[in-house]
């Protein structure tokens, strides 16, 4: 129950709501407990007396009219506290949303993006489910059993039939017992169902996501096995729940017939009355029948608090990028940027070890070297995708640690290799740079980007064109050029270039080394690089290597002295 409560406080802006549905859900606990005995111990015996027809009449509509009330009671008190649910599972899904985005960019390489919609889906809705089925089970059942044993403890003592109650209490406990015994086990169970689900999903959203490849190395069989040994897997894990689900039904049950026998014959021993014993029986059975409900509700929230865990755990992720309380204001950024003896590390490991530089404001830096040497690690600590472990990184001599993270990046424009578009229209992705810009203003951003004219000739739509899931309608070069033309429309004094110029053909490389000429105009960029037509032309070269700065200096400096320089450049002639 402590991991539960720690979800209850979604339900306070509804409180008013739910309060209201609890206490509906009591009444219709309440007259269940008392009112159903009491019909058959005073109501249908009647049916067999001497009465007049004008009283049978009378008696008769007491029936519907006790079972009316009563479902109207239980339908609104559930009407509104699913409302409650439905509204709170919305809270915490958008909670968990917006956690996500204020996860650090190490979160997700640590953690498979299966496990994250799981937690966010499957795992949200399992507790948001769990929670209402509670609230409603356990008003409504506990009142029923409450106010029926206490019609029973009333009529025992009235009749002098103490027996009733001792067999009541005596088997209280073998009710109870198969059930806490059970839960044990679902604990470990339930959380091994979505320990394999998150299996299933991260192995269809990396399918998904690579269909080209699978297509292309003939990965269809092989993918299609995996897929299904995992389902197997958890196919065997959610039997296993069953099983154990199962079987509480039955042993309650058992113990239930055992009781009810019992009570016969105590009543057949002790001559008890038609309508006393069956009063008591009703009562003994409205009872005991809550103890069932609340056991297996017990078992559920065994089985789903691995659900619970794993929710929890991604709401308290740290958040390792972190604004201070109180930032220091920033507006637009001149953009000189300075590394001081900076040191980084993924893990325990360092791949950022010492590095000093300084880059001027208003000019192209190139970050070159082999793959693995740090380039990309040093270019996305400007924008604070991640902090540094040691050292400091300034902008305008302001350490961007003090900044906050929002004012930063609205002075950074990033473009990667592989830029993300949204499934949306071209006009809207563009519109992610600035927001608040016209359409006249996109359109201008296009034509700087080399990109208007091809999105008004080969696109069916123009720029109201659907680009498809991650852009997969347009090519890479129109991908790069859209992801440009989003960067010149944000305006920013610093842009960040990784390896945007890699993997494309050679028209769409020429148009995009216009553009990223033309955008770098008057800006601060930082560039990855590979290819020579990038990187020659930069103000500044810094040649990195182990996560340090192996030399620096303009292209024709380098040439001469550095040796690792010339080796990367030698290659991109050959």
């Amino acid at each position: 129950m402590k991991i539960y409560l720690q979800f209850f406080k979604y339900f306070l802006p509804y409180k008013k709501t739910f309060c209201i549905a609890l206490l509906l859900l009591l009444i219709s606990g309440a007259s269940s407990g008392i009112g159903l005995p009491s019909i058959f111990q005073n109501v249908l015996a009647r049916f067999y007396a001497p009465e007049n027809i004008r009283m049978i009449i009378l008696i008769a509509a007491c029936i519907p009219l006790f079972f009316m009330l009563r479902g109207v009671f239980g339908f609104l008190g559930s009407f509104l506290l699913s409302k409650c649910s439905l509204q709170m599972s919305m809270d915490m899904r958008m909670t968990l949303f917006k956690k996500i985005q204020s996860l650090p960019i190490a979160f997700f390489s640590k953690n498979s993006s299966g496990d994250t919609v799981v937690k966010l889906s499957s795992d949200a809705f399992l507790v948001q489910d769990f929670i209402l089925n509670s609230a409603k089970e356990l008003v409504q059942q506990s009142t029923q059993s409450m106010f029926a044993f206490g019609y029973l403890f009333y009529m025992a003592f009235q009749q002098t039939q103490t027996s009733f109650l001792i067999l009541f209490i005596a088997f209280s406990p073998a009710m109870i017992y198969p059930a806490v015994l059970i839960g044990k086990n679902l604990k470990r169970r339930g959380r091994q169902v979505q320990e394999t689900s998150v299996g299933m999903t991260q192995h269809l959203l990396e399918n998904l996501s690579g269909v080209e490849e699978v297509r292309a190395f003939g990965l269809e069989k092989q993918q299609t096995q995996n897929y299904l040994e995992k389902c197997k897997s958890n196919l065997l894990m959610q039997l296993k729940v069953v099983k154990y689900e199962l079987f509480q039904q039955p042993s309650m049950e058992i113990t239930v017939a055992f009781v009810i026998a019992i009570a016969l014959a105590l009543a057949c021993i002790n001559r008890m009355p038609l309508e006393n014993f069956m009063g008591m029986s009703v009562a003994l059975y409205l009872a005991v029948d809550p103890l069932k409900r609340v056991a297996k509700l017990y078992n559920e929230g065994s089985k789903r608090i691995g659900s619970a865990q794993r929710v929890l755990e991604l709401l308290n992720s740290e958040e390792t990028v972190k604004d201070l309380d109180n930032p220091t204001p920033i507006g637009r950024l001149n953009g000189n940027i300075e590394y001081n003896d900076v040191y980084f590390a993924y893990g325990a490991e360092y791949v950022i070890n010492g590095v000093t530089l300084k880059i001027l404001a208003g000019k192209y830096a190139a970050f070159v070297g082999h793959s693995g040497a740090g380039k990309s690690t040093l270019a996305k600590l400007v924008p604070r995708f991640y902090d540094v472990s040691e050292g400091s990184l300034s902008i305008d001599g302001i350490n961007v640690r003090k900044m906050r993270q929002g004012d930063l990046r609205k002075n950074i424009a990033f473009v990667s290799q592989s830029p993300l578009l949204f499934n949306d229209t071209v006009l809207n992705n563009i519109l992610m740079g600035n927001s608040d810009a016209t359409k006249e203003q996109v359109y201008e951003a296009a034509k700087s980007a080399y990109a208007y004219d091809f999105i008004l000739k080969d696109l069916p739509n123009g720029f109201d064109t659907i680009v498809g899931e991650r852009g997969a309608s347009l090519s890479g070069g129109q991908r790069q050029r859209i992801a440009l033309a989003r960067a010149f429309l944000r305006n920013a004094p610093i842009l960040v270039l990784d390896e945007a110029t890699s993997a494309l053909d050679s028209e769409s490389e020429y148009y995009i080394k216009l553009a990223i000429e033309k955008l770098g105009k008057g800006r601060t960029v930082i560039a990855i690089a590979h290819r020579l037509s990038t990187i020659k032309n930069a103000d500044i070269i810094f040649v990195i290597g182990g996560g340090r700065i192996i030399a620096q200096g303009t292209h024709e400096e380098l040439l001469a002295d550095c040796e690792e320089y010339k080796n990367i450049v030698l290659k991109q002639q050959l």
